[in-house]
């Protein structure tokens, strides 16, 4: 049981890490959700 809720500890840290990685490469770039769709179509 430790080890199971230890590794989902570490999955959400690295999600969550990753997820401000890419906000913060979003605000570096200027680019917002919208801009990406909008350059997507």
């Amino acid at each position: 049981m430790v080890e199971t809720e230890s590794a989902g500890c570490i999955y959400e840290l690295i999600i969550l890490k990753v997820l401000s990685l890419m906000i913060t490469l979003q605000k570096r770039v200027g680019l917002t959700d919208a801009d990406i769709c909008v350059t997507r179509h």
